[in-house]
């Protein structure tokens, strides 16, 4: 949060981040969930399987001029 920022804008910030979070932990489930694709052998069933990777470290600028 900004040193400089009002109390306001901080508050909104934070309850904009804390609304997303909240979102993405209610549909993970959904969003991580095998996907049926409609093409694929007739004797069978095809998935798409989202698995992570990996991690990425996130690099950024921890004291911007605001």
């Amino acid at each position: 949060l900004e040193l400089a920022a009002s109390k306001a804008a901080d508050f909104l910030i934070l309850t904009i981040q804390v609304d997303q979070a909240a979102l993405a932990l209610k549909n993970l489930d959904r969003w991580a969930r095998d996907e049926r694709v409609p093409w694929g052998s007739p004797w069978g069933r095809s998935y798409v399987r989202r698995e992570p990777k990996g991690v990425v470290p996130l690099i950024a600028q921890w004291n911007f001029p605001g």
